[in-house]
């Protein structure tokens, strides 16, 4: 019989030799160092929308660490302009950056090494507003409220389409091939590829790669299941390894990244550790990690 023993509390259940995995949602939070702004803004969207010809912005509301804008520092309270091509927004490791629209409706926290552009901050002649992003790399989650004119938006696009937001929060992860996953924490959000759309409302997510139609998938924190098998006499010392899970999600064995299939299933054969200790990370798209330490009994037990 396996045993087990969890780093962070939560549930688990263990049935037969499989470990049954549940990951419940986070909320987003804001990053915690404070931005001193260059001006305060208290206006509302309505506020704003009076005044069609005032100049719009998106303004950096709090960082920490190594943060560049097309190579050169930046501080807080630095506007960003608009860029369709430069290198933008880039955060190092151990870096990350927390931005705010002129018109209040949301924050934009960029992770550690990650790379965004303001593409877009336009005024409409209805007095909506409309915001786009670009994340070229990395992780970011935005909190978006409800607009009140109904021609505003904001679009965060990405190498592998287009998430359209109207009132939500939820999280963007671009892997180095350009793969874009996503997950809806609260309200909707609409993704768009190669002339194709889905639509994913809290909880659920989203896998979308270059040129390819989005693939909705169900629950980003439904139950997983995890299983480990000793091996025959041949392969003594070595455990095997299964798992199901969201395919947004991602999984780590030992601090070591594994890959799963597009249905989140993946298996693998590793040495027993010394202390017979196996730990495996699952992180979702808005790097909430759930950490399990699964213990390998001896033959004996």
């Amino acid at each position: 019989m396996l045993n087990f023993r969890q780093s962070y509390p939560m549930a688990i259940a263990l049935a037969s030799a499989s470990l049954l995995l549940t990951f419940p949602s986070l909320p987003l939070e804001a990053a915690a160092t404070p931005i001193a702004a260059t001006e305060t803004s208290s206006e509302t969207e309505t506020e704003a929308d009076s005044n069609p010809q005032k100049e719009r912005y998106v303004r950096i509301r709090s960082l920490e660490g190594t943060v560049t804008y097309n190579g050169n520092p930046v501080a807080e309270g630095d506007r960003l302009p608009v860029d369709s091509e430069g290198q933008g927004l880039q955060t190092g490791e151990n870096s990350r950056v927390t931005l705010e629209m002129d018109d209040t409706i949301g924050t934009v926290n960029l992770d550690e090494n990650s790379q965004l552009r303001v593409t877009g901050l336009n005024i409409l002649p209805s007095g909506g507003k409309t915001t786009q992003m670009y994340l070229a790399r990395g992780r970011t989650q935005a909190r978006i409220r409800s607009f009140n004119n109904p021609d505003s938006s904001f679009d965060i696009n990405t190498p592998s389409g287009n998430a359209g937001v109207r009132g939500t929060e939820f999280g963007l992860v671009v892997l180095p091939d350009g793969e874009t996953r996503m997950a809806v924490v609260s309200g909707n959000v609409t993704f768009t590829n190669a002339g194709e759309s889905v639509e994913c409302e809290s909880g659920f997510g989203t896998i979308a790669q270059p040129e390819e139609p989005p693939r909705r998938w169900g629950k980003v924190w439904d139950e997983g299941r995890v299983r480990l098998e000793l091996l025959t006499a041949e392969n003594e010392g070595k455990v095997r390894l299964e798992a199901d899970i969201s395919p947004v999600n991602f999984v780590s064995l030992n601090g070591n990244p594994l890959d799963a299939n597009e249905e989140g299933y993946f298996t693998t054969v590793v040495d027993i550790p010394n202390d017979g200790i196996l730990r495996v990370e699952v992180t979702d798209p808005l790097r909430q990690t759930d950490v399990y330490e699964l213990v390998v009994p001896s033959r004996e037990e």
